[in-house]
């Protein structure tokens, strides 16, 4: 019974499924390959790097450097700029920097490259440079960022497409520096180149520190013009002794004549007599040292050409010749003036007895030696008008003063006189010796020296003058005199001599006594026949002759209880005499032991007959003629 039922069930079922399908759809598939297509995706990346940081410390003569290189990492090419962000230190706002693509320095803060492309530039070199001098700025730093920007090259402006940025940190350091004097910071303010009323030599300078700190001149060095007609030249004036302090913004007065000799009525900061100003062809320069050094010039006053740039003097009038309070370029009319000032602060400056000026209540003498200048002004019309008071003056009786004609030029005129050199000592003319020494001087004692020996060019030389280790021949020395206006010896001192180490004989030779040997001499003569001979294997040589009047000389003598040594040169034996021999030409004998005497014979051709002296030349090597009368003296 079950069974049937389940039948009947199963077969319902299927029924019931053929009957709900209304429709049956049927689809077709189909692949194809396509061989060889690739895709693939463009990147833009890039990094940066850098050895070192910015070298060496930055100071304001010295600039700071880095080289920072670009990597490019990915495929595309990129324009990129670089700019500085982040800065931190007050040692920031004085830097500047630039870039090797402008090579244009602008300010650290805000800077911004121009645009490039890493295809165009991979590497960059900056450099920073200090635009302060401050002292506060040493040892101090500035840290910052370093930014590249990079975007693609289809696109004008960063930020569109694809982009990247990268930054490096960057730090700049600065050093210490200390700054001598430069060109400006000391000027000649002020000049009394006419001198005082009746007191022409009553000249002085006036210098003026241009900065704020104190300066300490000593060593410095004045300088003035000299010579006239065109034929001129620089010669020093006089040097500031060491110690000399400028103060900050102040003055220094140096004057031939102290307070109570002048006309002053204030003490100078320095006396010295070498104060000589000119009143036509006026140059003043000023050095912070060696004048001959022109990276030493600090300051120059008028420029030598014919009448000084300003002050006033004709008959009675005196009046400086001052700088501008801008002090400008000295060398140009128009940064000077005359002191036409007449105010009571005058006073202060100039002896006036009993507070009254001289001369109907004016002032003849006007300038402010050591004082801040009172006038700043130089009219034709104040010209012309002391012109005509010095004429009303005069009609009253004031004395006039003189101008001399040589406070035209120069009271020194020794740039007249030419140097001249004087060999003072020299080598013997021949000689053994292969060292030499010369000394020489000039008739001007500013002079310095050039030498030079065998043409091998002439040097800076100073007496005295030593050569050493020289070999066998004949040598030159030459030596001229260079004054300090640049003259010089047209006609070099010079001296030749011969160096011959090998060939002077020397005679040696033994007796009993210098009493034995000259057993005939009398009070005033000696006559005695004399023969030198050589050992069994020389000939006779000839002899020589000694006496006054050809110049023989003894160059030592050795007296003790042993042998008496002496050396004898015979100068001039070509003359055959039979005078008799002043004893003053023998050598000393103080005992009576065996004197051993070294003569070296230059001469061969001459012959005596006094005194005659057999002896074995046991030390003579050499059987050459013997120099003639006419060589050189050993």
């Amino acid at each position: 019974m079950l069974k049937s039922i389940s039948k009947v069930i199963c077969i319902l079922l299927i029924l019931s499924g053929v009957f709900a399908v209304a429709q049956v759809s049927a689809y077709y598939n189909d692949n194809e390959d396509s061989a060889d297509n690739v895709f693939s995706a463009a990147s833009l990346d890039f990094s940066v790097s850098s050895q070192a940081d910015f070298a060496p410390d930055v100071t304001p003569i010295e600039n700071a450097t880095r080289t920072v290189n670009v990597q490019n990492d990915g495929t595309l090419d990129f324009i990129y700029n670089v700019s500085i962000e982040n800065a931190t230190g007050s040692l920031c706002v004085e830097l500047g920097l630039k870039d090797d693509l402008t090579d244009t320095f602008s300010a650290l803060n805000g800077f911004v490259s121009a645009n490039t492309t890493f295809s165009n530039k991979p590497a960059w070199l900056f450099t920073s440079e200090l635009i302060s001098e401050e002292s506060s700025l040493q040892n101090q730093t500035c840290d910052f960022d370093i930014v590249f920007n990079a975007w693609q090259t289809d696109f004008s402006l960063p930020g569109q497409g694809f982009f990247d940025q990268e930054r490096i940190a960057g730090q700049i350091n600065s050093g210490e520096w200390i700054f001598g004097p430069r060109f400006g910071d000391v000027v000649i303010n002020e000049l009394m180149w006419m001198g005082s009323y009746q007191k022409r030599r009553d000249e002085w300078i006036e210098l003026r520190n241009m900065t704020d700190d104190p300066l300490d001149i000593g060593g410095w060095q004045l300088t003035k013009l000299v010579g006239r007609r065109g034929n001129f030249g620089e010669a020093l004036m006089l040097e500031i002794p060491q110690g000399a302090i400028m103060p900050a913004n102040g003055f220094y007065l140096i004057s031939n004549f102290n307070q109570e000799d002048s006309k002053l009525a204030v003490e100078p900061d320095l006396v010295d007599e070498a104060v000589s100003l000119r009143n036509r062809n006026l140059r003043v320069k000023l050095y912070k040292g060696d004048w001959t050094d022109p990276a030493n010039l600090i300051d120059q006053a008028d420029d030598g050409d014919g009448r000084p740039l300003a002050g006033y003097v004709k008959w009675i009038f005196h009046f400086s010749m001052e700088r501008n309070d801008v002090p400008g370029d000295g060398t140009l009319a128009e940064n000077w003036h005359s002191c036409f000032d007449d105010s009571p602060e005058m006073l202060a400056y100039w002896d006036t007895p009993e507070g009254v000026p001289c001369c109907h209540g004016h002032i003849l003498n006007r300038g402010t030696p050591g004082g801040p200048n009172l006038s700043d002004y130089d009219v034709e019309a104040l010209t012309i008008y002391y012109q005509e008071l010095e004429q009303e003056l005069l009609a009253q009786g004031i004395e006039p003063d003189v101008i001399f004609e040589d406070e035209y030029y120069d009271e020194d005129e020794s740039y007249l006189v030419m140097p001249e050199t004087i060999l003072d000592s020299h080598p013997e003319a021949l000689t053994a010796s292969t060292d030499a020494e010369f000394t020489f001087s000039s008739n001007k004692s500013d002079s310095v020296f050039q030498c030079q020996i065998n043409n091998q060019g002439f040097a800076p030389c100073a007496s005295p003058k030593a050569f050493v280790n020289l070999t066998d021949g004949v040598y030159t020395f030459k030596v001229y005199a260079v004054d300090s206006f640049g003259s010089y010896d047209s006609t070099p001192a010079e001296f030749s001599w011969e160096i011959e180490t090998e060939d002077i004989m020397a005679v040696t030779f033994e007796v009993e006594s210098m009493a034995d040997l000259f057993a005939d001499a009398n009070q005033n003569s000696m006559s005695t026949d004399t023969t030198i001979t050589e050992d069994e294997d020389s000939a006779e040589e000839p002899s020589g002759t000694a006496d006054t009047d050809n110049s023989t000389t003894t160059d030592s003598v050795a007296m003790d209880d042993a042998a008496t040594t002496t050396d004898s040169v015979i100068t001039d034996s070509a003359a055959t005499s039979t005078d008799s021999i002043d004893p003053m030409w023998l050598p000393e004998v103080t005992d009576d032991a065996a004197t051993t005497t070294e003569i070296v014979v230059t001469d061969d051709t001459a012959t005596t007959t006094e005194p005659v002296i057999e002896l074995p030349l046991e030390q003579a090597t050499s059987t050459e003629p013997l120099a003639s009368s006419t060589d050189p003296i050993l």
